[in-house]
């Protein structure tokens, strides 16, 4: 039997939190012993850079959790060979759109490339196969 994608959203997740959490366990334990081997053990960290980055950490799983239910959900109503191009093509094109607002804008090479897989795009809906 299959799971619910609520299910398989909560079990990657889960799977996501412990591999984490072994893997920090890991290279804390291995940072530690570097230091004391080396003398620094007597530094202490930046408290509040410490928190900030856990904050980050954990809203980046949230919102990346919360897309991929969306994408499992959408797998009910839309067929995989569309579905997966969408979001690649998608992030291309909302991560060329977010850098028209930042310092690097896009080249003229970069529309052009994004234009053409908007294009591809459409066509997976106009074109029947």
């Amino acid at each position: 039997p299959k799971a619910s994608a609520a299910g398989y959203s909560l079990w990657c997740s889960v799977m996501t939190v412990t591999l984490a959490l072994v893997t920090w366990l890991i290279i804390a334990s291995r940072t530690k012993r570097a230091l004391v081997a080396t003398g620094e053990a007597t530094v202490q960290p930046d408290k509040k850079l410490y928190f900030q980055s856990v904050g980050i950490v954990a809203a980046s799983g949230s919102i990346n959790t919360f897309a991929n239910f969306l994408l499992v959900l959408a797998l009910l109503h839309v067929d995989a060979s569309v579905q997966y191009p969408m979001v690649t093509g998608g992030t291309m094109i909302v991560s060329t759109l977010l850098s028209c607002f930042g310092r690097k804008k896009p080249s003229a090479r970069e529309i052009v490339s994004i234009v053409l897989a908007f294009a591809g795009m459409l066509s997976l809906f106009f074109i029947p196969i």
